[in-house]
């Protein structure tokens, strides 16, 4: 299955980590939805449900590739709440992330800005919203001080940097422990767990 930007190499075993991991009545939150290639290939293996609740945030939706099937997804205001079934927030994550209740995240994607602030500002906001058991991945997750370089934030990609700081990678983090990272071939993914 194809999914979205730099994803080369990472298909396989994201598919199937979401077909071991993701369960009815899951949520799926992606943080940086940019064309949508990933949010449309989670969603075309989630739908198998009946019921599944998919976010997604991207304050760019311009972005957004025309031939997806956006007129289905519900396009919500930053205070609306999300509903079952495929939600976006054409919005920044810092304004969205209070309509999301705590503990009803199963899997977070953070994949929008790379710089090592914004990932540590996203994981923050996300953090809360994790059930026991519930996963963080990040994609982009490289050296430390890597490119591109990050225009919004004034900084180089940083997610490992981030990372470190975190306390996730080292298992610093009390209720965290890092899983394994996936090489890609243009990006990489780290995958780290919330504990009970």
């Amino acid at each position: 299955m194809k999914f979205g930007i730099a994803m080369a190499g990472l298909e396989e075993r994201f598919q199937s980590f979401l077909i071991d991991e993701f369960k009815e009545s899951d949520c799926y939150l992606e943080i940086g939805v940019a064309y949508g290639g990933t949010f449309s290939g989670v969603h075309h293996l989630v739908c198998r449900f009946p019921e599944y609740t998919m976010i997604g945030v991207d304050p760019n939706k311009r972005y957004l590739d025309p031939k997806l099937d956006t007129e289905s997804w519900a396009w919500r205001q930053p205070e609306e709440p999300p509903d079952v079934g495929v939600n976006f927030y054409p919005y920044r994550f810092e304004a969205v992330a209070d309509s999301i209740s705590p503990r009803s995240v199963k899997i977070a994607l953070i994949d929008a800005c790379h710089g090592k602030a914004c990932v540590i500002n996203h994981f923050s906001l996300v953090e809360p919203k994790i059930v026991d058991g519930g996963f963080v991945l990040f994609h982009d997750f490289g050296t430390e001080d890597s490119g591109p370089y990050q225009d919004h934030c004034d900084s180089l990609c940083n997610v490992v940097g981030a990372c470190k700081e975190l306390g996730l990678i080292g298992n610093h983090r009390p209720h965290w422990k890092f899983q394994e990272a996936w090489l890609g071939k243009e990006a990489d993914m780290g995958i780290f767990q919330k504990t009970v």
